[in-house]
């Protein structure tokens, strides 16, 4: 469903691109089809065209953050929701953590990677090295993502032991986004995980007050409307798909 004033997609924009652009000029074409793709979370898509793109598209800081999304989002889809893509693609933390410091070598403010970058870590058995990253870029972040960077830091804290630190972090990231599906259902596995399984059920009392907006909108309009934060990290950088419309619409002006 796309919600009223969003953008749509514009699978046309392939064809003005083609009309518009000289054909030495492949760059914008293979960028628009590798984010459509992802936009759509068709990820093993997305990887193919990028990986068969013009090598420029490779020095794109967006782009790179978009690759290493696909990446991490397949391996989680993979290892956590059971997927097998592995026919199609082999997604590879190691490949998204190259992408996320690839992108912020080329644009040091895009601090979606650096963020991105401390959740590989993290995914890599790397916590320690996670929550430096976390430190660092947390000051600079929106509510959103200060939001994930605090969650993340309880999933780090969780890692090497420290159940009372990553206990904090889970409250923290309560307290900024009280109705995010996500925060509550962390608490509550840590409770579940100390062995605490009233306190886990308390937690899990508290679902019915959350939302996610998962089934019912695309990741832009999560974004925007103020559904969980994970909810839309986790299908990548498709949220960021009216500022890539804009920037390809830009390449044609007679659209």
């Amino acid at each position: 469903m796309i919600a009223s004033g969003f953008p749509e997609f514009e699978y046309a924009l392939v064809d003005a691109l083609r009309d518009n652009l000289p054909e030495a000029d492949d760059f914008l074409k293979a960028w628009y089809l590798t984010i459509i793709a992802h936009s759509l979370m068709f990820h093993p898509g997305a990887i193919s065209c990028f990986e068969h793109a013009p090598r420029g598209i490779h020095r794109d800081a967006e782009m790179q953050l978009a690759f290493g999304a696909m990446h991490e989002s397949e391996w989680w889809a993979v290892q956590s929701e059971g997927w097998t893509l592995e026919y199609v693609i082999k997604p590879r933390l190691e490949t998204a953590e190259r992408a996320y410091r690839a992108a912020i070598e080329a644009a040091p403010g895009l601090d979606e990677a650096r963020l991105r970058l401390g959740r590989v870590l993290a995914l890599q058995g790397r916590p320690e090295a996670a929550l430096e990253v976390y430190r660092e870029v947390k000051p600079r972040l929106d509510l959103d993502f200060t939001y994930l960077a605090t969650l993340f830091e309880g999933d780090a804290h969780q890692q090497l032991g420290d159940l009372a630190a990553a206990a904090t972090s889970y409250a923290a990231a309560r307290a900024l986004r009280p109705g995010a599906l996500s925060g509550v259902i962390a608490a509550a596995s840590l409770a579940h995980a100390a062995g605490r399984r009233t306190e886990a059920l308390q937690a899990m009392s508290l679902l019915n007050d959350t939302r996610s907006l998962g089934s019912s909108a695309e990741p832009w309009v999560w974004r925007a409307t103020g559904g969980d934060p994970w909810a839309w990290y986790r299908r990548g950088t498709a949220w960021r798909f009216p500022q890539y419309l804009a920037r390809l619409r830009a390449a044609v002006p007679s659209r």
